[in-house]
């Protein structure tokens, strides 16, 4: 009995190990091509001017990527993405390089806007911290972000003591690991809208 079953009992275990290594391997190379961030790297724009504003920022972490969302009222924004240098962000952020966010509208409301300047304009967008906009513990590519610089323009009103505010456009720059796959897009709701950016975990061997 020992030379029957030993035998089988050895030739059992082989089998459960071959078994194994490829549902090893299949479940390494599925999580490889689960993510689908065959984006690229070049300019992202869209031109539409709105009135917005601007009411927030705020980031998420995904399997395959890093979310970073602007939130506005009323339409969804044009908006210019690229890759620069840190002379092109204007100030240092974390990270191997940075992408530069221009948003077509401002974080104040479209309304009047004392001479002195705009800080009491009703729904303005008053972050803590310009330079640290989002906790971002525990991201895998962005590193930092923040408000850069901002636009408005202005008309004086008819009485001529007030200005009203009529537009503007608001730079944001993201610090990221490194110079890796992004994609743009915007949301339209009923009466509010977002911007997202997504920012690959890993560069694919081909991408644009």
């Amino acid at each position: 009995m020992r030379r029957i079953w030993k035998p089988m009992i050895t030739a059992l275990v082989v089998v459960l190990a071959a078994g194994l290594l490829p549902v090893s391997f299949a479940s390494t190379a599925e999580a490889a091509t689960r993510c689908r961030t065959h984006w690229g790297t070049s300019v992202e724009k869209q031109v539409r001017a709105v009135d917005g504003p601007i009411t927030g920022v705020r980031a998420a972490r995904r399997g395959c990527f890093d979310r970073v969302v602007i939130r506005l009222k009323g339409t969804a924004p044009g908006f210019h993405v690229r890759y620069v240098s840190r002379a092109g962000v204007g100030i240092p952020l974390r990270g191997r390089t940075q992408l530069r966010i221009l948003v077509q509208s401002s974080r104040f409301q479209v309304g009047q806007c004392m001479p002195v300047g705009c800080d009491g304009v009703a729904g303005e967008y008053r972050p803590p911290n310009w330079r640290n906009l989002i906790n971002l513990k525990g991201f895998r590519t962005v590193r930092q972000v923040a408000i850069t610089n901002q636009e408005y323009s202005l008309e004086l009103n008819e009485g001529g003591y007030d200005y009203d505010i009529t537009g503007g456009e608001t730079t944001y720059g993201i610090g990221v690991r490194k110079r890796l796959p992004f994609r743009v897009f915007t949301r339209q709701y009923a009466t509010t809208s977002q911007l997202v950016i997504d920012v690959a975990h890993r560069r694919h061997r081909h991408h644009r």
